[in-house]
């Protein structure tokens, strides 16, 4: 079988690392000086691995990644899951309640895709904020600003001016994982790469990195949700 590779990213690294992302893609991190032939000989190894956890992502995928606004549906919600109601007489297009959950507007359906992620991408911008700030005086961190990342592949990312990007679906996730996801972007304030002093650093603020980093792996589908 021909192992289908979506991405190839050379790098400072001593071993070859495989990536299945949230889509069920195969990144391949190389190291610089690792000739095509041996990488490539090395992935065949791997195959069953790779053909096991494609299947595995893609059905999580298709099992968990489709919403409905419909009642009863859920939506995760720091860690937990909330119910959707459709609901007359709201004040407002939609409406949270940590009792009860979301509740859309009944006249307001239509919209309540774009409603329910402008939601989630303020209050995922408010909580961060306020998160960020806290951990960074806490180990005394500083940064520039704080804002919400859209992108499809990462979870946060840190630039040369310090200022750092959190993706808005962390807010779906348990305050555990997200304050991994801001601990790794702090320490990145002082350390760019991903060496051996970086990840020190992590474990040393937040011990149980490699339980964060396997949660996000295992559920990512549950974060990239769309609407039927």
């Amino acid at each position: 079988m021909v192992i289908e590779i979506y991405r190839v990213i050379r790098s400072h690294r001593r071993t070859l690392g495989l990536e299945i992302d949230h889509r069920g893609r195969l990144i391949v991190r190389v190291p610089l000086l690792m000739s095509e032939k041996k990488w490539q000989e090395m992935i065949q190894t791997k195959e069953n691995w790779i053909i096991n956890k494609v299947a595995e992502i893609k059905n999580q995928n298709r099992i968990e990644s489709i919403k409905q606004v419909v009642d009863g549906e859920t939506f995760l919600f720091l860690g937990k899951n909330y119910p959707l109601q459709i609901m007359d007489n709201l004040e407002l297009n939609l409406e949270f309640d940590i009792g009860s959950g979301l509740k859309i507007r009944r006249e307001a359906v239509s919209q309540a895709e774009k409603l329910i992620i402008k939601w989630y991408q303020r209050e995922a911008l408010k909580i961060f904020r306020r998160r960020t700030n806290f951990l960074a005086l806490k180990y005394g961190f500083s940064y520039g600003k704080i804002a919400i990342s859209r992108a499809g592949k990462r979870w946060g990312s840190c630039t040369h001016q310090n200022d750092i990007r959190l993706n808005w679906r962390l807010i779906m996730a348990s305050p555990t994982i997200s304050d991994y996801v801001i601990i790794h972007e702090l320490v990145h304030t002082r350390i760019k790469d991903h060496s051996r002093t970086f990840w020190l650093k992590v474990a040393l603020l937040y011990p149980n990195y490699r339980e964060a980093k396997k949660w996000l792996y295992r559920n990512s589908a549950r974060l990239y949700f769309s609407f039927a």
